[in-house]
């Protein structure tokens, strides 16, 4: 009988139910390595669809100051940090809401024993890592954005 509850409830709880879908949310995320540059950070790019600009109409984006990925241990979230709010760093096209993130939590070059080894991360795992869900912090606000599309 408990068995049959706790399914009940998880298909209750899915995320492909209607009451996660909202107007806006996490389309994808890219990873870039900056293996050409000198700076020892890469890149993530995050993809927010917005349907009916929803979220452009709800909060001034330009004045988001940090971005949460639930998933990442706390300690480790300072690690991530928009690109400076002075160089507008948030893209509007069609309906997609593209936002810059730099880390250096997924180092392309790492030490392991006094050797380099090359630490290649692909777009596919950066997504499993930071998860189904963000926060944009703006002012005192935190706006949850889920993924679009709940992996299987």
């Amino acid at each position: 009988m408990r068995k049959l509850i706790f399914l009940f409830l998880l298909v209750c709880l899915s995320c492909n139910k209607s009451q996660f879908k909202k107007s806006y949310c996490l389309k994808k995320a890219e990873y870039f390595a900056q293996l050409d540059m000198l700076v020892p950070e890469s890149a993530i790019k995050l993809y927010i669809e917005d349907k009916d600009s929803v979220l452009q109409k709800k909060v001034n984006l330009e004045k988001t100051e940090k971005i949460l990925f639930y998933k990442i241990k706390e300690k480790d979230r300072n690690l991530f940090h928009l690109v400076k709010p002075e160089i507008k760093s948030f893209k509007i096209e069609s309906g997609i809401i593209t936002i810059p993130v730099l880390t250096a939590y997924f180092r392309p070059d790492i030490y392991i024993n006094g050797v380099r080894s090359k630490n290649i991360w692909t777009s596919a795992q950066i997504q499993e890592v930071i998860g189904d869900e963000i926060g944009l912090i703006i002012e005192k606000d935190t706006i949850l954005i889920r993924r679009c599309n709940c992996p299987k």
